[in-house]
């Protein structure tokens, strides 16, 4: 398991094909792993990994040739001969090619999202030490910490000041957590989202991906959110991620409006994010699903669905919950899974119901995610940001690039 942000989360496993006529017994490790993967392990944060089966591994060869058609002149071979003869031509031919090699990562990830005197305790559990704030100088100090306090530190948005804020017993304190645990560890995540690097995809280069996720990881970033406005990025995202420890939230592309629910609409979007499922989840680097960007927020947006919430917000859970969710959980049981970002949260998230926390505002710092965007606010005064648990959007203004500037001006505009 390599430090997230910091080291490799793969390790090279190989698998072999033994004989013509034992095609999988140098399986043994595959199977092994076969045997525990994520879609049969319910309700445990199991490590993503790749495992393959006896059945999976024969899956991987040309398909067998069952029976001659009925058209072959000369004698037929009986049904057995025929196929077992065929199985061992195919098999034979593929003894040049009869291992395989592949890098795997093994991890487990947790998105916790509790009621905050208990996450105070999961953070800073007793006998543990933390990290509080001086009462009157405002001074951050380290502490031995109890696993109980009476109040929590704040910073005011009117005096820049550092402010205690009391409460009997934690008791009074509302919201809930969001932070992620991997391998058991919380993980304090610092990232920036990740949108089509060009409006050409096949201009994309290896190099280009590479450079872009250097930047992340020299800026101390551990986690790159795929925006769910643009498109599903190739391999070579997820696996340079897997390579440099970094985790990445991954969303299915539905943004910022509201999206239909006839069986037509939803049979085409089961098979997309059936596919993708498939194809991205059992990277290690993939850390979260989310179900879209911003399409819960959307709703408030236009006088249509303003004026006609119950039915919006059906189709909203038809798509988003009884479809999109469905599928992730049912390959992917121990998948965190966020129904859109941002968003309040659930009321209720197990395997077998998912109850949302609907409200007027669904970016309430209390709970759930927060998109930020200071528009008229100085981007270097930390106190107009929002005291959110986990912001997973932000912007500033800010000028273009150098680059954007030479493309419309003359060196002489420069002196």
């Amino acid at each position: 398991d390599g430090a997230v942000g910091s080291g490799s989360l793969l390790t090279p496993v190989t698998y072999s094909l033994s004989s013509a006529n034992q095609p999988v017994a140098a399986a043994t490790a595959a199977a092994a792993a076969g045997s525990n993967r994520i879609n049969e392990r319910p309700g445990h944060y199991a490590p993503n990994s790749i495992g393959f089966t006896a059945d999976e591994v024969s899956d991987l060869m040309p398909p067998l040739l069952q029976e001659f058609p009925e058209s072959h002149p000369g004698s037929k071979p009986s049904k057995a001969a025929t196929t077992a003869a065929a199985r061992d031509q195919q098999l034979s031919s593929c003894a040049a090619v009869s291992t395989r090699r592949y890098r795997i990562g093994f991890r487990t990830v947790e998105l916790v999202r509790l009621p905050l005197p208990e996450a105070m305790k999961d953070l800073f559990p007793p006998g543990a030490s933390g990290w509080d704030v001086n009462r009157t100088s405002g001074e951050v100090i380290c502490w031995h910490c109890t696993g109980e306090q009476d109040g929590s530190w704040a910073l005011s948005a009117l005096t820049g000041k550092w402010q205690w804020v009391p409460y009997p017993g934690n008791v009074s304190v509302e919201g809930e957590s969001f932070y992620f645990k991997v391998n058991g560890v919380p993980i304090y995540m610092k990232g920036a989202n990740l949108v089509p690097m060009n409006i050409l995809p096949t201009n994309v280069t290896k190099d280009m991906i590479h450079d872009m996720l250097d930047y992340a990881l020299e800026s101390n970033m551990n986690m790159v959110r795929i925006w769910g406005g643009g498109m599903y990025p190739v391999p070579e995202v997820f696996d340079y991620a897997d390579e440099k420890g970094l985790l990445m939230w991954m969303e299915t592309m539905f943004a910022c409006a509201p999206f239909p629910r006839d069986v037509a609409f939803l049979e085409n979007v089961a098979a997309e994010v059936t596919q993708q499922v498939h194809r991205l989840s059992w990277h290690p680097s993939i850390a979260a699903w989310s179900g879209n960007n911003e399409v819960e927020g959307s709703l408030g947006w236009f006088s249509e669905s303003r004026t006609n919430m119950n039915l919006f917000v059906g189709d909203y859970i038809a798509l988003f919950i009884d479809t999109i969710r469905a599928i992730i959980k049912k390959d992917n049981p121990s998948m965190p899974f966020v129904d859109s970002s941002p968003s309040n949260g659930a009321i209720i998230d197990t395997p077998q119901q998912y109850v949302k926390r609907w409200g007027r505002d669904n970016k309430d710092p209390r709970y759930g995610d927060v998109h930020y965007y200071g528009y008229d606010a100085d981007c270097e005064d930390f106190s107009t940001y929002p005291k959110a648990k986990f912001i997973s959007e932000f912007g500033s203004m800010s000028y273009p690039t150098f680059q954007t500037y030479a493309s419309v001006t003359t060196p002489e505009d420069w002196q």
